[in-house]
């Protein structure tokens, strides 16, 4: 039974594994092999019936690491969207006052050109590190 099992494992791990477009999250987050390889592994070393806990804890584990990948994953989600809000409401702000510098300006502010103009607008809040290029906002 046991190399039937293990028949098992190396079809999925040839076949149905590299095409299903993601890794066991407990590998990810360990940066170690897959579940199917720690399986196979168990297996060999215990056989399926004693090494059976082992799976099952595996398993367990596995489960429980993406929860973890999860929650990270949304908390940089968040992170990601808070740090876009301050952008924004920053190349707001700037544009509101006419100039800004090319690196405060976002997507989400189409109303701005961009002439060159050769000194740097001290009046605007934006810190983007002086890149020698202001824009200014268009006249309607």
């Amino acid at each position: 039974m046991d190399e039937f099992i293990l028949k098992l494992i190396a079809f999925y791990q040839r076949v149905i594994s590299p095409r299903k477009g993601y890794r066991c999250a407990y590998g990810v987050l360990h940066h170690t092999h897959g579940c199917s390889g720690a399986v196979k592994h168990i297996i060999q070393q215990k056989g399926i019936i004693a090494g059976w806990h082992d799976i099952r804890q595996r398993f367990a584990d596995c489960h429980e690491a993406a929860q973890t990948l999860r929650a990270r994953r949304l908390s940089e989600d968040e992170d990601e969207s808070e740090r876009k809000n301050k952008r924004r409401e920053r190349a707001e702000w700037c544009c509101d006052m006419g100039t800004t510098p090319a690196d405060c300006v976002p997507s989400e502010c189409p109303d701005v050109s961009c002439p060159e103009i050769p000194f740097p607008d001290v009046s605007c809040p934006c810190d983007c590190s002086w890149s020698g290029v202001l824009l200014r906002r268009k006249k309607r």
